[in-house]
């Protein structure tokens, strides 16, 4: 196939980064990636094109053709290119495909796109034609640009990304984690090849300080498809001398402001014929890339990869020292001598993934109540750390990875949380709850219930998850430091998912006046919605409703003699799954 005119994707860089050839280990393990599985993903493919994948939340957006009609582009003799989406499922597979509206396909050709999952915005490559005047005797002249869509809304609103471009095209967006950097291929005057790298930085106000990649990245030849992964290695396409055949796939690591001499991908990523578009999740162990090796469906296919290990160099350099503080949740003394176990997560939908731990729905103690529950697998490799007899222990965790943690210690309930250094930071206090405090949380049946396999991405809009162990301080909407790990969990949960829309209900217990507890319970749900923000979750998928005591569930109304435990059972915040909306709504 001839990719002289496909669109491509774009991405990072800041205006003091130089760029020079960097010496030392593999950017990639390349023994890991030759013995990568390679699938084609039969159920979105088709005999004609399917190319270009990047991550869009739960789903993959693509390029892809359909059979040939009454328009087409004259010049690859294919109908124009146009974008599309697919469910990712758990297992890596593809299915479920669809298609954008005429907002965001025109008459013209779509394609590549990237995604940033902060903004819920598209940015995708448009064809637009210039037409010459009549007697000119010149053919019209086709430009690529750089489009945006915010999906916030039912109708995409699609605007051009404002960089400067006269008579030359800027194509094939990728977008850093921020979102103030993108790098992008352009065929503008003064460039080293045919096609090169370029970055562009939004200040806040405008899109400026566009520069090349420079030598080290770009050649003679054509540098299209960029994907930026970890805001560190640049994934990119090339045709230039050295590879495998065709068009070959290249990576460079970044380091202290310095892109490294680009490395080929090893076999069986790279073949004889066009390989591009690589796209990789945080954890480098699975992805995508499209190719028209033989053996496909059509012209280009998407295929589906994975490794038992990641494809990442795992050096120390990525490790942090993280301190655990362990306190009794009733008196906040520290609880000596728990024991702590650490399992390693590995992140299969984009972000996240359920996989490697059992994320399960107990019944609650009230009809149409759900308790949100981790266990990590036992056939899991798990780290157990000892703590002193001040109720303190340290460890060097990874900074990229996500981790189960489970604590334990007799005369108080196991607790479990999910650590992510970027939502909790390097320092934890747990609070541990009493036994006794905790038999309200065991109904009957939980036995039964524990053995059961309900996962949270199955739930059906509507359904209620109980959460009580959102711990405030007394009498306040604050939430105390560290005693939060469901809203974790739910946070964690919420990125992987990018399409879920959820409400918070918070209750009080009945102690304070109506009036007073109405507002304390908006306040709380309030404060449950900002830690999810700080957490990177839009706000706009958060709805919040106060209860105040108007929702008890035991007998504690007013007049009504209960203990502390009784009282701290009514006091809760529930998340109730909304009806979600797909990404071409």
């Amino acid at each position: 196939m001839n990719h002289s005119g496909i669109h491509i994707l774009c991405l990072l860089i800041l205006s003091s980064w130089t760029f020079s050839e960097i010496s030392g280990q593999q950017i990639l393990r390349q023994k890991v990636m030759k013995k990568a599985i390679i699938t084609n993903e039969q159920s979105i493919n088709s005999p004609n094109m399917e190319s270009s994948p990047c991550f869009a939340g739960d789903k993959i957006v693509y390029v892809f053709t359909g059979p040939k009609g009454k328009i087409w582009d004259t010049q690859t003799g294919d109908a124009f290119f146009d974008l599309g989406f697919a469910k990712v499922h758990e297992e890596n597979s593809l299915s479920e495909k669809g298609m954008f509206d005429n907002n965001i396909n025109s008459p013209y050709h779509e394609g590549p796109a990237c995604y940033h999952d902060a903004e819920n915005m598209l940015y995708f490559t448009r064809t637009f034609k210039e037409k010459k005047g009549p007697g000119s005797g010149a053919s019209d002249t086709f430009y690529l640009r750089i489009m945006t869509a915010s999906l916030n809304q039912a109708k995409a609103e699609v605007r051009p990304l404002p960089l400067v471009a006269h008579a030359y095209s800027v194509c094939h967006p990728t977008i850093n984690s921020s979102g103030k950097t993108l790098i992008f291929s352009s065929n503008q005057a003064g460039g080293i090849g045919k096609m090169d790298l370029y970055a562009a930085y939004f200040d806040g106000t405008e899109w400026g300080g566009v520069i090349s990649l420079g030598n080290a990245i770009n050649s003679p030849y054509n540098e299209i498809f960029p994907t930026l992964v970890n805001d560190s290695l640049l994934f990119f396409t090339s045709d230039r001398p050295g590879g495998v055949g065709g068009l070959d796939l290249y990576v460079s690591r970044l380091e202290q402001g310095i892109w490294s001499a680009p490395e080929v991908l090893a076999p069986p990523f790279n073949s004889p014929y066009d390989d591009l578009s690589f796209i990789v999740r945080s954890n480098g162990r699975s992805g995508y890339f499209a190719s028209n090796r033989p053996g496909g469906l059509g012209k280009d296919d998407i295929y589906s990869w994975e490794t038992k290990e990641s494809i990442f160099p795992l050096g120390e350099a990525e490790a942090v020292d993280v301190h655990f503080f362990t306190l009794d949740k009733l008196s906040l003394d520290p609880v000596p001598n728990a024991e702590i176990r650490i399992t390693s997560l590995t992140s299969d939908l984009n972000q996240f993934t359920l996989s490697e731990y059992n994320l399960q729905l107990l019944d609650g103690d009230s009809g149409g109540e759900l308790i949100l529950r981790l266990s990590p697998q036992k056939s899991k490799e798990q780290k157990i750390l000892s703590v002193d007899q001040d109720g303190k222990s340290s460890t060097r965790l990874s900074a990229q990875r996500q981790y189960l943690i489970s604590i334990q210690k007799d005369g108080y309930a196991e607790t479990r949380m999910l650590y992510d250094r970027q939502v909790v930071g390097d320092t934890v206090h747990i609070l541990m709850e009493p036994s006794e405090a905790d038999q309200q949380l065991n109904s009957e049946n939980s036995e039964e219930a524990e053995e059961a396999d309900d996962e949270l991405v199955e739930a059906e809009g509507g359904t209620v998850l109980v959460m009580d162990q959102i711990y405030y301080d007394y009498n306040s909407s604050s939430i105390v430091p560290g005693a939060a790990h469901e809203l974790d969990t739910l946070a964690a949960w919420l990125r992987a998912h990018a399409t879920k829309r959820i409400r918070l209900v918070s209750h009080t217990d009945s102690r304070g006046s109506s009036a007073y507890n109405m507002q304390l319970s908006i306040d709380r749900a309030g404060a449950a919605r900002t830690y999810l923000s700080e957490a990177g979750i839009d706000e706009q998928r958060i709805e919040i409703r106060g209860m105040g005591e108007n929702a008890l569930r035991n007998q504690c109304k007013n007049g009504v003699a209960c203990t502390e435990k009784q009282h701290r059972f009514n006091r809760r915040t529930e998340v109730v799954l909304l009806d979600a909306s797909s990404l071409d709504e």
